[in-house]
C-alpha cells in the first residue's frame, strides 16, 4: 500500500509546502520513502504541476524504484528539464525531507503508482530488454510506466492486478490516471476551472483544500447503506473514480484544457468471458450490486441464464425487494425457517 497525491493548477504557481503537507498526511500508507516531482505546463507559471508519493516498499526495495519515477528524454532539455525539481528521502524519518535529485531530470514520463501488478514479469518481453539501457529497476511500477510510453491507454488491457496511478507526459503536458477493474485501490479527485487534484485518500485533498463542503447525497447514501458508492464521496467537490475508468487531462498551452473520463472495462466484460459459455449457467440473487449487475447484463445479452432467489418463510428479505426493483422473475427457492428444510 502506497499513497499518491497530485495537483495541476493552470492559473497560479503551486505552493510546495502545501503539497508536502498533503503528501505526508498519507505517511501511514508509505513509511519507507517519500518523493515529490514539480513541473510546469508553460513558462509563465513555474511550477504548477506536482506529483507526490509515499512508498511502502514491496517489489524492488532498492532506491532504483523510488517514486515519482521518470523515464525518457524530454523534448527540450532547455525548457522542460529546467522546470523539473524533485524532493525525496530514502530513510523517511521526520519532515522536513532533505533534497536529492531525481534519477532522470529530463524525463518524458513521470509516474506515481499505488498497487501491485501480478503479471508484470510476463509483460517484460513486450518491452526493451535491460541490456539496452532501458530498465533502471526491477519494479512493477517501471513496467507500467514503460507500457504506457509504448502503448498509451491500451496498456490498461494488459495489466492484471490492483492499482491506481497517474502519469505526467512532460512533452505533451498531459496527465493520464487510471483505477483497477474492481476498484481495490482508491482514486479520489477534485476538478474545477483552474485545478485538478487527486489522491489515494480524501484527507490529503482536505489537507490541501480546506474549504470543502459536506455532501448531503453522500450522507444520505451512508445512512441508508453504510457506505458511500462511487462516484459520490462525503464532499461535494470531490469524486471517486469508478472501477475500470481512466482520466485524461490535456494542459498543453497551445490547446484548450480538456478533461475526459472513460471506461476501459466493465463488469459485464468479465461475466461474458468467465461465466457465459455454451452450457447453462446460474446466478444466485443476493441482493447486492454485483448480482444485480449480473442479472441486468445477462438480460441484455438474452442468454440462457437461470436465476434463483432464496425466500425465507419468516419475512420478505431485501434480496426479494432487490429482485422486484430490477424487474426480473427468478426461480424461487423457499426456505422454511422452522422446519429447517428447503421446499421447492
Amino acid at each position: 500500500m502506497c499513497g499518491i497525491f497530485g495537483v495541476i493548477n493552470t492559473k497560479e504557481k503551486i505552493d510546495e509546502s502545501r503539497v508536502l503537507a498533503a503528501r505526508d498526511v498519507l505517511a501511514q500508507r508509505g513509511p519507507d520513502d517519500a518523493g515529490l516531482y514539480l513541473s510546469c505546463t508553460h513558462a509563465s507559471i513555474h511550477p504548477n504541476v506536482a506529483l507526490a508519493h509515499r512508498r511502502l516498499s514491496i517489489i524492488d526495495l532498492s532506491p532504483a524504484a523510488h517514486q515519482p519515477m521518470g523515464i525518457g528524454e524530454a523534448l527540450s532539455a532547455g525548457s522542460a528539464a529546467s522546470s523539473i525539481q524533485s524532493r525525496s528521502n530514502r530513510d523517511v524519518a521526520e519532515p522536513p525531507y532533505p533534497a536529492s535529485s531525481i534519477q532522470d531530470p529530463a524525463s518524458s514520463y513521470v509516474i506515481v503508482f499505488n498497487g501491485e501488478i501480478y503479471n508484470y514479469k510476463s509483460l517484460l518481453p513486450s518491452l526493451p530488454p535491460k541490456g539496452e539501457g532501458a530498465f533502471k529497476s526491477n519494479s512493477d511500477t517501471e513496467v507500467v510506466l514503460r507500457l504506457y510510453s509504448k502503448y498509451g491507454k491500451d496498456c490498461l488491457n494488459m495489466l492484471r492486478g490492483m492499482f491506481a496511478f497517474a502519469i505526467w507526459n512532460e512533452q505533451e503536458k498531459t496527465l493520464f490516471a487510471a483505477r483497477d477493474r474492481f476498484g481495490i485501490k482508491p482514486f479520489y479527485y477534485l476538478k474545477n476551472d483552474d485545478e485538478f487534484i487527486f489522491s489515494s485518500e480524501l484527507k490529503a485533498i482536505k489537507q490541501y483544500k480546506n474549504n470543502l463542503t459536506i455532501s448531503n447525497d453522500g450522507i444520505d447514501a451512508f445512512l441508508r447503506t453504510g457506505s458511500i458508492p462511487a462516484p459520490l464521496t462525503i464532499y461535494n467537490e470531490v469524486a471517486s473514480l469508478l472501477p475500470g475508468q481512466f482520466i485524461e487531462i490535456d494542459c498543453h498551452p497551445e490547446r484548450s484544457r480538456r478533461i475526459s473520463i472513460n471506461n476501459y472495462w466493465k463488469f459485464i466484460d468479465l461475466f461474458e468471458k468467465a461465466v457465459i459459455g455454451n452450457g447453462k449457467s446460474a446466478n444466485e440473487e443476493s441482493g447486492n450490486k454485483r448480482s444485480n449487475e449480473t442479472v441486468i447484463s445477462t438480460n441484455e445479452m438474452r442468454r440462457n441464464l437461470k436465476d434463483f432467489s432464496v425466500e425465507d418463510s419468516f419475512e420478505m428479505t431485501s434480496d426479494q425487494h432487490q429482485a422486484s426493483s430490477i424487474q426480473y422473475q427468478p426461480r424461487k427457492l423457499k426456505y422454511d425457517s422452522d422446519a429447517k428444510q428447503k421446499i421447492r
